[in-house]
């Protein structure tokens, strides 16, 4: 059936009518006998355009009442736009303006329709991909902040250890120093000792030179 159907599809685009006919009636047949009613519209929306470009109106319009209502009762909406766009030129043909101009009018209508439904999904799908386009920038920017501040919470904590370790180390070097001086002191001190007692001792010394050594030399 598939096999028939696309043979029906080439010789319509080689413009081979004839052909065209013979693969899609075949179409029709074999949908019949298995009872596949989605491939009969099929083969019956192509002997319609068949039968239009061959001119043969009344049997395009046959075609056309056929598929429209195998469409109603399966429920097939998606080929409505061409049957009743093909029924129009088929109509017109023939002199039916009226029947020509109310099926044109329902083709327009499905189109609009299709063209909305088109748009909606557009918009729908534009929707889509903007929304997930603001959860990912959202997402990205508190990863940026999130990594900024575990930056922020890095440097201050490596401020904090080189404060903590340059107040240790200036309370060293102060008690180093505060150490030095006050040995120092003590050394200035033991030597001032030194000193007065020496002195002492030359004023003593001296006491006795010129006193008691004195007289006994006297």
């Amino acid at each position: 059936i598939i096999g028939e159907y696309a043979m029906g599809d080439v010789y319509s685009q080689q413009k081979k009518w004839n052909e065209a006919v013979a693969r899609y009636a075949k179409t029709v047949e074999l949908s019949e006998q298995f009872r596949l009613v989605q491939y009969e519209i099929f083969g019956r929306i192509g002997l319609l355009t068949s039968y239009v470009a061959l001119g043969e109106y009344k049997a395009a319009i046959e075609q056309g009442r056929i598929v429209t209502k195998l469409c109603e009762q399966a429920n097939l909406h998606y080929t409505d736009y061409t049957v009743y766009q093909q029924l129009s030129v088929a109509y017109n043909k023939i002199g039916q303006h009226q029947e020509a101009y109310e099926a044109l009018a329902i083709a327009n209508s499905l189109y609009r329709d299709y063209s909305s439904l088109e748009n909606k999904k557009a918009i729908q799908e534009l929707l889509t991909i903007y929304q997930t386009e603001k959860k990912e920038k959202e997402l990205s920017q508190k990863e940026l902040q999130l990594a900024m501040a575990t930056n922020w919470i890095l440097i201050l904590l490596l401020a904090l250890v080189i404060i903590v370790v340059s107040i240790i180390w200036f309370r060293k070097r102060n008690l180093r120093r505060i150490a030095e001086m006050k040995l120092i002191n003590e050394r200035k001190q033991i030597d001032a000792f030194v000193e007065g007692e020496q002195i002492e001792r030359e004023r003593i010394a001296g006491d006795i030179h010129d006193g008691v050594a004195s007289t006994l030399t006297g």
